[in-house]
């Protein structure tokens, strides 16, 4: 079964997703379309540690790295849809 079938964000129609890690235009267009461009210095000026990110991030591609040739087809798989939605490429 698709992700996209049983995901609570994927079965509810939203009006917009936005991609935030790499597109922060996004978010001004956002609070412009929910009439919160006032309010936009609480949204922007928050503190981003991109430093935790990478670490992260690190972690959990050295976990990917020792999956099986199986185990990453079915990643791939189950989560498609997430993979062309957010231009991610397939592991």
């Amino acid at each position: 079964m698709p992700a996209q079938e049983f995901c609570n964000i994927c079965v509810n129609k939203f009006d917009y997703i936005i991609k935030l890690e790499e597109e922060p235009l996004e978010l001004w267009y956002l609070l412009d379309k929910l009439g919160l461009w006032k309010d936009r210095e609480v949204f922007l000026n928050r503190k981003n540690n991109s430093t935790v990110k990478i670490e992260n991030s690190e972690k959990v591609w050295a976990h990917l790295k020792e999956l099986s040739r199986d185990q990453i087809n079915f990643l791939n798989q189950h989560f498609a849809a997430d993979l062309e939605m957010f231009g991610y490429k397939e592991m």
